[in-house]
């Protein structure tokens, strides 16, 4: 079995790992100590114990599959209401602010799969075997989650009653309020160091944090510098918004421009990025090719509103790719490429003939459509089959 585990870092979402296990032989079991794999179809909602743990997998683990993508962190519910003032800034005022909140549960129009889920479900979509590694509490909110996940053919890991649980919290299930300030008037942004952990083999950035990260301008450059930095790490992946995205291997540079979209939320983006990234690395997919999908699957998400079951449909990924609709900029590629010392670079074009000018490799649109679209197709239709 091979392993890749995945670190993003993004000003707007959680930071998050997500270990890729790509099988290479069939095998009956996915467990180790305390957990066990179930398949959505044995789950029902009554899994959950009268302690609040989810447990007694071994009853339901009938038929276990191979795992495409595992996420591990939290499983919570996102609780987005638009509020006319956000919280005091005293500790005590806020705490007795959001205990009023919570009081009374919202209506389920507001509630939201959050945390990995987003991964997960957007990975899902695109044909993958996945699993959550986490828990939730006996409660609404807990069953709010599985009901999700069951519903997105997604596996559940939880904990097993015999690991000793001294944290009360363990019992619940989390919970973020996102809270909306309907005239705009705050913003926040944060960054997260880079890791020197040797498990992180490639790196998803945001063109602005790996500014931050490197003190480097240049998407490009700044990407080169993380790779260097990096123990062991054989991608850097850079993105750039409504410009596209690069990839940064010691050999070889990559670069996708976006696709053209009206954007109206960008949340869930990030980790819609990631899962189609996830994708191509599992389908040993040319990197611009990975890059494609990936851009596809976030402007997808984009065109949406929130993230959860807002994330990208599959439908909406394969009308994308179609359309082909590529938002170029060749004055701003140009000048990114030059900036580079000798190194093999490929660039994604709507150019209908392959071809090379010196070190620049250029890759035609309607060449890398024409692979994606059968094995989008292919996620399609499989997904339709009842399991």
């Amino acid at each position: 079995m091979h392993q890749l585990t995945i670190s993003l870092h993004s000003p707007s979402t959680h930071s998050l790992i997500l270990p890729i296990s790509i099988p290479n032989r069939p095998h009956s079991n996915f467990a180790s100590s305390g957990i066990q794999l179930s398949l959505p179809n044995y789950y029902s909602t009554s899994l959950a114990s009268q302690n609040g743990l989810i447990h007694d997998w071994k009853l339901r683990s009938l038929g276990l599959k191979n795992i495409d993508v595992a996420t591990l962190g939290n499983l919570c519910v996102d609780i987005v209401l638009n509020v006319l003032k956000l919280p005091p800034r005293s500790l005590e005022a806020r705490k007795a602010y959001l205990e009023q909140l919570s009081a009374s549960p919202p209506d389920k129009q507001y509630w939201e799969a959050g945390g990995n889920c987003n991964v997960a479900v957007a990975a899902a979509r695109l044909g993958l075997s996945c699993a959550t590694i986490g828990h939730v509490g006996n409660e609404i909110y807990g069953n709010f989650l599985l009901d999700v996940l069951r519903d997105e053919r997604i596996s559940v890991v939880g904990i097993s009653e015999d690991i000793d649980v001294t944290d009360s919290t363990s019992y619940e299930t989390l919970l973020c309020w996102v809270l909306v300030d309907p005239l705009q008037r705050h913003g926040f942004c944060s960054r997260a160091d880079f890791s020197n952990e040797p498990a992180f083999s490639w790196l998803s950035k945001l063109s602005a944090e790996a500014e931050s990260l490197t003190g480097i301008g240049d998407p490009l450059l700044a990407g080169q510098e993380l790779l260097r930095s990096g123990i062991r790490t054989k991608w850097v992946i850079v993105k750039m918004g409504y410009r596209g995205s690069i990839l940064v291997t010691m050999s070889s540079i990559s670069c996708a421009p976006a696709f053209k979209v009206d954007v109206i939320d960008t949340v869930g983006c990030g980790d819609s990025f990631v899962a189609a990234i996830a994708y191509g690395f599992i389908h040993n997919m040319p990197l611009v090719n990975t890059l494609t999908i990936a851009n596809a699957v976030g402007a997808a998400t984009a065109m949406g509103c929130g993230a959860g079951r807002n994330v990208a449909t599959l439908e909406k990924v394969i009308e994308l790719v179609r359309a082909s609709n590529l938002n170029e900029d060749d004055e701003f590629w140009n000048e990114l490429v030059n900036n580079l010392d000798a190194q093999e670079v490929t660039f994604l074009s709507k150019m209908v003939i392959n071809g090379s000018n010196g070190r620049l490799n250029r890759v035609a649109l309607q060449k890398v459509v024409s692979e994606l679209l059968p094995k989008l197709k292919s996620a399609q239709v499989e997904g339709k089959v009842p399991f």
